[in-house]
C-alpha cells in the first residue's frame, strides 16, 4: 500500500496531474492513492476486480444511453470532483444533467448531480460514512448510489423535499429507478455478465 502524504491543495493539484498513471485523492491535507488505480499493471489488477471493472462499464453504458439525449454528461473515475474544499475524490462514475461547473482551471467538477460508487472492501468505511456525508451536503447531488460486486444490490441515498431516502434494490429481476433524471436502470443490465 502506498503511504499517505500530507500538502497543501496546490501541491496536491500539481502531484495528483504529473503522473498520468496514478489517481490521488485529496481529504483535509492529506493525499491518499485512488484504491486500484494503476494503469503501469497490465493486468488491470492493482485492486479493481472483474466485477468493479464490468459493473462500471455497464453503468456508464447503460446510463449514457438512456440520458445522453437528455443532454446529461456520464463521466467516469477519471474525473476529479470537489465534495468540498480542501477534499477532492474520483467517484467510479458521475452524472450531470446541468451544465457542468469547474473552477478556473478546468477542474474539478463542482456540481455532480448522480454519485456511483462500486463498493469494494478496502473503500467501504470511507464510501458509507465520510464520503456519504459530504456527497449529501452539496446542494447539486440529488443522489447517491452504491453498487454492490457479491449480488445484485444497489443502496440509493436520494435528496426528497423532506430530507434523504435511503432506500435499497436487490435481485436481477429487480430495477433501480432515479427520479431526479426519469430514468430506470433494470439490474440485470446492471450485473450483465457478472459471474457470482
Amino acid at each position: 500500500m502506498q503511504p499517505r502524504r500530507h500538502m497543501t491543495v496546490e501541491e496536491y493539484f500539481a502531484f495528483d496531474e504529473a503522473d498520468p498513471d496514478m489517481r490521488w485523492e485529496y481529504w483535509d491535507g492529506e493525499v491518499v492513492p485512488v484504491h486500484g488505480y494503476d494503469r503501469k499493471d497490465p493486468t488491470g489488477m492493482a485492486g479493481a476486480s472483474p466485477r468493479h471493472v464490468q459493473i462500471t462499464t455497464n453503468l456508464a453504458a447503460e446510463l449514457h444511453s438512456r440520458l445522453r439525449k437528455k443532454g446529461c454528461r456520464v463521466a467516469s473515475s477519471e474525473l476529479r470532483t470537489a465534495v468540498s474544499e480542501g477534499r477532492y475524490v474520483y467517484p467510479d462514475l458521475v452524472v450531470t444533467c446541468s451544465e457542468p461547473v469547474y473552477d478556473a482551471k478546468g477542474l474539478p467538477l463542482q456540481n455532480p448531480e448522480l454519485v456511483i460508487k462500486v463498493a469494494s472492501l478496502s473503500t467501504e468505511h470511507q464510501d458509507r460514512r465520510d464520503k456519504l456525508e459530504r456527497y449529501t451536503l452539496l446542494p447539486s447531488v440529488q443522489g447517491y448510489w452504491i453498487e454492490e460486486q457479491d449480488e445484485p444490490l444497489v443502496t440509493q441515498y436520494v435528496r426528497t423535499p423532506e430530507g434523504w431516502l435511503f432506500q435499497t434494490t436487490r435481485g436481477s429481476a429487480a430495477a433501480v429507478r432515479c427520479e431526479a433524471f426519469d430514468v430506470e436502470l433494470p439490474l440485470e443490465d446492471i450485473y450483465a455478465l457478472v459471474s457470482f
